[in-house]
C-alpha cells in the first residue's frame, strides 16, 4: 500500500487547481516555515498575490479560547465561521471516515492567488520543494519526480539535482519564478518568452 498523500486526491484533480500550488516539504524542524516567511516579502515584492496552506499531521485548536466561532465548534457545530469586510475565517470538521481529506476543498478558498504555498506535504503528488537543512536532515525523504528541488545548507549532491542555496532566499525565489512560468499551461501555438 503506498503512503498516504496528505491530500486525499489524485494527481489530476490536484493539477486542475488554478492557481499552482507548490509545496514546501521536509522533516520537522527542518526549516520549512522560515523559509516561506522568508520567500513571502520577496513573492510579493514581484506583484504575486500569495496564499498559505499549512499542513499538521497531528490537530489542531481553532481559534482562540472563548472565541464565538470556537465556542460553535465546541458545542457541537460541524462548522463555523467568522467573517468582517477585510477578511474570513472557515474551520470544518472533515468526514469523520476520511483518512486524509480532500485539499482541494482547501485550496478552493484561493482560486484568486497567483500561487499556493502549502506546508507539508512531502508524500503528496504535488510539484515539491524539499528543504534538508544540516543537523536536522541528511538527505530528502520526498520521493522524484514531483520534488522540483532540494533547498539545503549542504553540500550538494547530483542525486538531488536541482539544489538551491537555504541561505540565498532570492535565488529560490529565481527559481519558483521560472518553476511557475514553466507550469503554465500555453495556449497552442503560443510559446514562453
Amino acid at each position: 500500500m503506498p503512503p498516504s498523500d496528505n491530500t486525499g486526491r489524485s494527481d489530476q484533480t490536484i493539477s486542475a487547481v488554478v492557481p499552482p500550488v507548490l509545496a514546501v516539504c521536509g522533516v520537522k524542524n527542518s526549516g520549512k516555515t522560515t523559509l516561506i516567511e522568508a520567500l513571502l516579502p520577496l513573492l510579493i515584492g514581484e506583484k504575486l498575490k500569495v496564499a498559505v496552506v499549512k499542513h499538521d499531521g497531528h490537530d489542531f485548536r481553532p481559534d482562540v479560547p472563548g472565541a464565538d466561532s470556537r465556542r460553535f465548534l465546541e458545542a457541537g457545530a460541524y462548522g463555523a465561521a467568522v467573517y468582517s469586510p477585510r477578511r474570513y475565517m472557515v474551520t470544518a470538521r472533515w468526514d469523520a471516515g476520511a483518512v486524509y481529506p480532500d485539499i482541494s476543498q482547501i485550496l478552493a478558498h484561493f482560486r484568486e492567488a497567483d500561487l499556493v504555498v502549502l506546508e507539508g506535504g512531502k508524500n503528496s503528488p504535488l510539484p515539491k520543494l524539499e528543504v534538508v537543512r544540516a543537523g536536522v536532515s541528511a538527505a530528502p525523504v520526498s520521493l522524484p519526480p514531483a520534488r522540483v528541488a532540494v533547498v539545503t545548507d549542504l553540500p550538494a549532491r547530483d542525486a538531488w539535482a536541482p539544489v538551491l542555496d537555504l541561505d540565498d532566499p532570492p535565488s529560490v525565489l529565481r527559481f519558483i519564478l521560472r518553476w511557475r512560468l514553466d507550469s503554465q499551461p500555453r495556449a497552442p501555438g503560443k510559446e514562453r518568452g
